[in-house]
């Protein structure tokens, strides 16, 4: 299933409607179970809103690719965009010493939510293409893996 979205106003609406559908599918459904979809959407709509509220695209059209594969009884989920992307390493960095306040904020624990949320995740910047940027993030969710989506670390 794969599905391009290029208006940052709207991709975010348009991207659960797509979400609701693939919950629907008998496939996904039968072979991952309601849990496991509830953490396939949370992660893409996490990392949606994250391109929505913080991606610098600079003065390009907005160009985000979303494809998931469902492999036996794992799920891989690849999400591509055209934004000058960032540093995955220190920002899960601020967000673990987020964790040691005492008084927690409400946000910026989301990239700790899509890793404890998937059995592997990885974000880098693919070879540069001609005109502009292009970043990945892929994430890979099991069927046999168990979620452990209460204790960020």
């Amino acid at each position: 299933m794969q599905s391009r979205f290029t208006d940052l106003e709207t991709v975010v609406a348009e991207v659960h409607p797509l979400l609701d559908a693939w919950g629907r599918d008998a496939a996904f459904a039968f072979t991952l179970g309601e849990t496991r979809l509830h953490r396939i959407k949370l992660v893409i709509h996490e990392w949606i809103a994250n391109l929505v509220q913080h991606a610098d695209f600079e003065a390009r059209t907005p160009l985000i690719d979303l494809s998931l594969t469902l492999n036996a009884q794992d799920v891989h989920c690849v999400i591509e965009d055209n934004s000058n992307g960032f540093d995955f390493g220190q920002q899960i960095t601020v967000q673990r010493a987020k964790l040691e306040d005492e008084v927690m904020a409400e946000r910026g624990r989301g990239l700790l939510i899509m890793l404890n949320g998937t059995d592997d995740l990885r974000y880098f910047p693919l070879p540069a293409a001609a005109s502009e940027p292009r970043q990945r993030l892929e994430f890979w969710i099991s069927a046999t893996s168990t979620p452990c989506l209460d204790t960020p670390s």
